[in-house]
């Protein structure tokens, strides 16, 4: 939420809270604009005002349904299977009632829907199969840049990745954090490979 509230309203980290609130506002159409501006603020941390869930869903609905007059809305709401069950229930009510052409798309964990089987009555689950190694050997190459690495060690990040290209791009991550790969170095060393596998 605090996403589209950032994005729609073209808040800036710098803004203070009476600016985020007038910015939130302006992006509602209608009444209670300044109502549901304060109310969506206070929900995504902007001010210190405490709002009930029903005062958020409400104002919720009311910003889908202002983005829709710009055009139909595209909601997508990465890792949902980190979700509280606060914000599951505003997804919820926001696809069955909102009065808007809005299209929600939401990744989630394949064991997410082992504990939220409703999910599954009311979407098109869209299973994403592992990546395979030889893909994940050239993103793997992409993302080194030519920097010198083993090739037994590729091996070991591809087969550790089981398909995850996250993984491979954390492990990448990690290498370059503890300064294991750079370019000018002698590269990677086998304690570098111990620690990040």
């Amino acid at each position: 939420l605090l996403e589209i509230l950032q994005q729609a309203g073209q808040i800036e980290d710098d803004d203070g809270a009476r600016v985020a609130v007038e910015k939130i506002a302006s992006v509602l159409a209608g009444e209670p604009a300044e109502a549901d501006a304060a109310v969506l603020a206070a929900a995504v941390g902007l001010t210190r005002d405490v709002v009930g869930d029903v005062a958020v869903f409400s104002a919720s609905r009311h910003l889908i349904e202002s983005l829709d007059r710009d055009g139909p809305t595209v909601l997508l709401v990465d890792d949902i299977h980190w979700g509280d069950e606060a914000m599951l229930e505003l997804l919820r009510r926001l696809v069955g009632s909102a009065d808007a052409r809005l299209l929600v798309l939401c990744a989630a964990r394949p064991d997410f829907f082992e504990t939220h089987q409703e999910w599954t009555a009311a979407s098109v689950p869209l299973v994403l199969a592992p990546l395979p190694s030889d893909a994940a050997s050239l993103l793997l190459d992409e993302l080194i840049e030519g920097r010198p690495m083993p090739d037994e060690w590729k091996r070991r990040i591809v087969a550790a990745a089981g398909g995850n290209p996250l993984f491979v791009e954390h492990t990448v991550a990690m290498l370059e954090e503890t300064g294991a790969l750079n370019a000018g170095g002698m590269g990677i060393t086998r304690a570098d490979m111990m620690y990040v596998l």
